[in-house]
C-alpha cells in the first residue's frame, strides 16, 4: 500500500496540533485521535480498490514500424468493478523509441473500457521488445494506492523508412516533380527510343518540341523518349566507422538505408535489375541484381540488419565480390561518406577501377554543420578560424570527387534529409542521358 499525494497533504494539516501540543500538552489526545483518524481513512479507502482481476489492459502496436516516423499505441484499460476506477500509469517503450507522453492517468468508468493514445518514434533500426505496462489505482477517497504490474510485452521490428515510398511515389503520377532543390524531372524519360507525342509542360527541354506536329495541332507539342529497361542497378552500402557519425536526428548510416531502399524501389518500378552490397570489413549481405518487385522484400530485409562496423571498409574484398556477381555493364551506386584525398584514397583507387566496365556513382553526405559554419557570417575571431577549417574540408572534399570523376565515375553529394530524392534524380538522369 502506497500513500497519495492528498494524504500527504492531510498528513501536514496536522502539524497544528502537533505544534500546539508543544505549548499545551491538552491538546496530545486530540493529535492522537486526528491521526488515529486518518489511518483509519487510509486503510477504508485501501479496502475500496478493487483486487488484481478488476484491471485489465491490452496494448495495440503494429509489428512492423518505419525508421524514424511516430508510432501510434493505443493502450486499452478495462474495469470490471462495480466502481469508477482511477488509474495511473507508465508504459515501458524501448529506450531507443523516444517518448515524452508514455505516462499519464484516466479514469475508467465502471464496466467499461477506455482507449489512450501515446505516440513514440523509433531511433534506431532492429528487434525491440515493449515491456511491462506498470499502473496505480486509487482508492475511492483518492488517499490510498495499490501498484499493479500488467505483463504486456510485445516485438517490433523498426524497419528502413518504409513509408517514404508510399508519400514520394510520384511514379504513380507521371506530372507530379521531383524536388530536392536541383531540377524538375518527369517520371517517363528521355531516352533514345521515340515513344509518343505530348503537349509541352512546363521545365520540359525546348529541345524536345516537334515544331511539326506543333504547327499541325497549332499547340506546342513535344517529342516523349523512353527510357532503355532491364538494366543492372547495383547498390552498395558502406556500413564502415564513417557511416556511424551523428547526421541530426539519425546516423550517416541510417540515412543512407533510407536512400538505398527508395533508389531500389524507384529502379524496380522502371523495370530494371537491382541489386545490393552491404559491407564493412567483410561482406554483410549480397544479393546479385534480380528484376521484378519480388526482390524487395529480401533489399528491406538486408537494409533492415544493415549495423555499422567500428573499423575501416575493405574494399577491395567488396568491390571484387560485387564484380564477380555482374555479368554486363552495370551502374554501382555506393552509399558511403567522402573525407579528405588521403584518407579517402583506397575507395576512390578502387572506384576507379570499376569505371572502364562499369559506371560507378558514389553518393555522399554534406556536413550540415559545415554548410551552417561556411553561410554564417563570422561575427568573432573564434567564427574566423571555424570558417577557415570548414573551407578546408570543403575543398578536401571537392578534391576527392574531382579525382573520382577524373577515373570516369560520378559522384553527388547532398544534405542528409534531401538524400533519397536526389539519389533517385541522379539515377533518373543518368538512364535520360543513356549513360549507362
Amino acid at each position: 500500500m502506497l500513500c497519495s499525494r492528498r494524504f500527504l497533504i492531510f498528513m501536514a494539516a496536522g502539524l497544528a496540533p502537533a505544534l500546539a501540543c508543544i505549548l499545551d500538552e491538552r491538546f496530545i489526545p486530540l493529535l492522537i485521535v486526528y491521526d488515529v483518524f486518518l489511518c483509519c481513512l487510509l486503510l477504508l479507502d485501501f479496502l475500496t480498490i478493487p483486487g488484481a482481476g478488476a484491471l485489465r489492459a491490452e496494448r495495440d502496436c503494429p509489428d512492423v514500424v518505419s525508421h524514424g516516423l511516430p508510432l501510434r499505441i493505443t493502450l486499452r484499460f478495462f474495469n470490471y468493478s462495480r466502481h469508477p476506477l482511477r488509474v495511473e500509469f507508465n508504459d515501458s517503450p524501448p529506450s531507443s523509441f523516444e517518448s515524452e507522453t508514455c505516462r499519464g492517468s484516466a479514469v475508467i468508468p465502471a464496466g467499461e473500457a477506455i482507449d489512450v493514445r501515446y505516440e513514440a518514434a523509433p531511433s534506431e533500426r532492429g528487434d525491440y521488445e515493449f515491456g511491462d505496462l506498470f499502473c496505480r489505482l486509487y482508492g475511492r477517497l483518492g488517499m490510498a494506492v495499490r501498484s499493479r504490474r500488467l505483463s504486456l510485452s510485445a516485438r517490433v521490428s523498426v524497419y528502413p523508412d518504409l513509408a517514404a515510398i508510399s508519400r514520394r511515389d510520384y511514379l504513380r503520377a507521371p506530372s507530379v516533380c521531383l524536388r530536392s532543390g536541383t531540377r524538375r524531372l518527369r517520371a517517363m524519360g528521355e531516352g533514345f527510343e521515340f515513344e509518343r507525342l505530348r503537349d509541352l509542360v512546363p521545365g520540359d527541354d525546348s529541345r524536345l518540341i516537334d515544331w511539326k506536329s506543333t504547327a499541325k495541332r497549332r499547340k506546342l507539342t513535344c517529342r516523349q523518349y523512353e527510357m532503355e529497361r532491364g538494366q543492372n542497378v547495383m547498390i552498395a552500402l558502406d556500413c564502415g566507422r564513417l557511416m556511424r557519425q551523428r547526421a541530426g536526428r539519425f546516423s550517416k548510416l541510417d540515412w543512407a538505408v533510407n536512400a538505398a531502399l527508395y533508389l531500389a524501389y524507384v529502379a524496380a518500378m522502371k523495370d530494371d535489375h537491382v541489386g545490393l552490397a552491404v559491407f564493412d570489413e567483410e561482406i554483410r549481405a549480397l544479393l546479385p541484381p534480380t528484376k521484378g518487385r519480388r526482390q524487395l522484400p529480401q533489399i528491406s530485409r538486408c537494409l533492415y540488419r544493415a549495423a555499422a562496423s567500428r573499423l575501416e571498409s575493405d574494399y577491395s574484398t567488396a568491390f571484387s565480390a560485387i564484380s564477380r556477381c555482374l555479368q554486363r555493364r552495370s551502374l554501382i551506386v555506393l552509399f558511403t561518406d567522402i573525407v579528405e584525398p588521403d584518407v579517402s584514397r583506397n575507395l576512390l583507387d578502387h572506384m576507379r577501377m570499376l569505371a572502364p566496365r562499369h559506371l560507378p556513382l558514389c553518393i555522399a553526405m554534406e556536413d550540415e554543420n559545415v554548410t551552417g559554419i561556411l553561410d554564417r557570417y563570422p561575427e568573432a575571431v573564434d567564427h574566423v578560424y571555424e570558417k577557415a577549417v570548414a573551407v578546408e574540408l570543403r575543398r578536401d572534399t571537392a578534391k576527392a570527387i574531382a579525382i573520382l570523376e577524373r577515373g570516369g565515375g560520378i559522384a553527388l553529394t547532398a544534405p542528409p534529409g534531401a538524400l533519397s530524392l536526389a539519389a533517385a534524380e541522379k539515377y533518373l538522369s543518368i538512364k535520360a542521358r543513356g549513360a549507362l
